[in-house]
């Protein structure tokens, strides 16, 4: 007859913290406050008193590190690697999950990351978005719109260059502070 132990998703995550990479950590934590599955298992104020509370565990001076990387609204590991590296890069950390409405119809579209004020959305694409037809046409349709609405975005897939997608990133910030985007009080 097998046995089972089960644990809550606080033990697991200090038990982790003494057994994978700093990133790995972060996507850890980002997925427990975000909604990559569901709702978010654990508040900020929640993970961090687990973090930071317990004393003596595996790992606890990476936890706290990656703690403080970690952001609520994150919707995939991907991208915690993509915001992780722009941040690396030495660009600004871009906000996570950025409402932004379409004053002509009310809808909201949702960002992975950006720069508000300089309206650059960095977007990560997934293999469906290129898989799924329909799904790549909502994609088409919704950057008409955001650059209608005077959004730079910038797409990455898993085959970018980081590098190379932190390049453009700067380099669209910094166009934005020379030339501000027109209405940009009024993105949401």
């Amino acid at each position: 007859m097998a046995t089972f132990q089960f644990t809550t998703i606080g033990q697991t995550l200090l038990d982790l913290a003494g057994q994978i990479g700093f990133l790995e950590l972060v996507q850890c934590f980002d997925a427990v406050l975000g909604r990559w599955h569901g709702p978010p298992q654990l508040t900020p104020v929640e993970l961090s008193n687990l973090i930071t509370g317990t004393r003596r565990y595996p790992g606890r001076r990476l936890a706290i590190e990656a703690l403080h990387r970690a952001r609520p609204g994150v919707d995939s590991p991907q991208e915690t690697r993509l915001r992780l590296s722009l941040v690396d890069a030495g660009l600004p950390e871009p906000e996570v999950c950025v409402s932004v409405e379409n004053p002509s119809t009310g809808y909201c579209y949702l960002l992975d990351m950006a720069y508000r004020r300089e309206k650059v959305a960095v977007e990560y694409d997934g293999d469906h978005h290129r898989d799924d037809e329909d799904q790549y046409n909502r994609d088409i349709a919704r950057l008409q719109t955001l650059q209608q609405l005077g959004w730079i975005v910038i797409r990455v897939t898993r085959r970018s260059d980081m590098s190379r997608v932190a390049y453009d990133v700067r380099a669209a910030l910094i166009r934005r502070r020379r030339n501000p985007p027109v209405h940009a009080s009024r993105a949401s």
